[in-house]
């Protein structure tokens, strides 16, 4: 498996940053020579999107549409520009290393085209993203089951991406650095504190995570650790889901990966946590989930019983906390670093933090935290 995922690692290089204001002349002057020499401008429509698709990045679709569809996957490419300072807390080598992977070994995500010194160009996925009503569909959550499943079977880096640890930890301690003690005027810090005590309060529920994470009886595997609807892609015509947008992936457990799709259920922009699936709905969610690991596996004449079940449903809501705790904190790093605006990372990160009560409040009584 390490021969196979090392022939997926080469890809183009420019030594190019990406200025907003010029990210269109870019596009055609540079970029689309390199990746695409046969296009010409005059099939060429581009759509400059920031953050209604992206929370931390923006984007340039640019769609080339000579006597075909413009949106075949490829005549479509999607120019990626990182948001500011996200480099200090992602690891776009990683980033770049998982995308390949993914469309190398498990038919997961398009091309990887170019590198660039702060954004990516890769290929187009058709399709849409999933949202709230999608929840009753049983189609497109068996869909959605599979592609994670498929995830977290087949995706494999090298090994110096790929420990024997869960990188949550780790993550916790690089946001935590990165929070200030003081926000840059008072109404900010005003509002932070006013939600979180101190800072210091965050690093003893991260500790108590740490301990959570430690009764894991769920498998490590590379996860995508970011499962919000946005990045689920459903494809009406081939009645598949596929998983997009690998920033934050790395080794973790299992369940964190599915408590963090519960979670992300609630929405992005204002999350209301009253879409929190109940207990029947997740059990539906994991039992399909847990048949399609099977699957991926070539296990097919493997049952899935209700102890299994009901294992990974208490792991999920823990794994839920785990991962409302590591968007919290990033949360409070994005506020505080990051120049693209429109987003209100503030405001996410109270309403993930009141969730995160509650729902441990809960689990105290009914599926206790050691």
């Amino acid at each position: 498996m390490e021969e196979k995922v090392e022939e997926c690692l080469s890809w183009k290089y420019l030594p190019l940053k990406l200025e907003l204001q010029d990210i269109t002349k870019t596009f055609i002057e540079v970029i689309m020579p390199v990746i695409k020499p046969s296009w010409s401008t005059e099939h060429l429509q581009t759509l400059h999107c920031c953050q209604d698709l992206g929370v931390s990045n923006d984007l340039l679709i640019c769609f080339y549409q000579e006597g075909s569809n413009k949106e075949e996957p490829g005549n479509v490419v999607v120019l990626r520009v990182n948001g500011g300072h996200t480099h200090l807390f992602i690891d776009r080598e990683q980033e770049a290393i998982t995308l390949q992977v993914a469309h190398k070994l498990t038919g997961q995500n398009p091309p990887l085209y170019l590198q660039l010194t702060n954004g990516l160009c890769y290929g187009y996925v058709p399709g849409r993203p999933l949202d709230g009503s999608d929840i009753i569909n049983q189609h497109i959550m068996r869909s959605t089951a599979s592609a994670i499943a498929q995830f977290h079977t087949l995706m494999k880096l090298p090994s110096r991406f790929h420990g024997d640890t869960s990188i949550i930890p780790s993550t916790y301690k690089k946001y935590y650095h990165l929070i200030p003690t003081r926000f840059h005027d008072d109404e900010t810090n005003e509002k932070v504190f006013a939600t979180f005590e101190s800072k210091e309060s965050l690093k003893r529920e991260m500790k108590e995570m740490v301990r959570v994470m430690n009764t894991f009886k769920s498998p490590l595997a590379y996860c995508h650790n970011d499962l919000q609807y946005g990045n689920i892609i459903y494809n009406k015509r081939t009645g598949n889901c596929i998983l997009i947008d690998h920033e934050y992936g790395g080794v973790n457990y299992t369940c964190c990966d599915l408590g963090d799709f519960f979670g992300e259920m609630a929405g992005l922009n204002m999350p209301d946590y009253s879409k929190y699936p109940n207990e029947v709905t997740q059990k539906w969610f994991i039992r399909m989930y847990l048949e399609e690991r099977n699957k991926h596996k070539g296990m097919l004449h493997e049952g899935v019983n209700e102890e299994e079940v009901c294992q990974l449903y208490c792991e999920s809501n823990k794994g839920c906390l785990v991962m409302h705790l590591l968007w919290v904190l990033w949360s409070l790093v994005q506020a505080h670093l990051t120049g693209l605006t429109g987003f209100d990372y503030l405001e996410y990160a109270r309403l993930r933090y009141a969730h995160y009560k509650e729902l441990k409040k809960r689990m105290n009584g009914t599926l206790t935290i050691k």
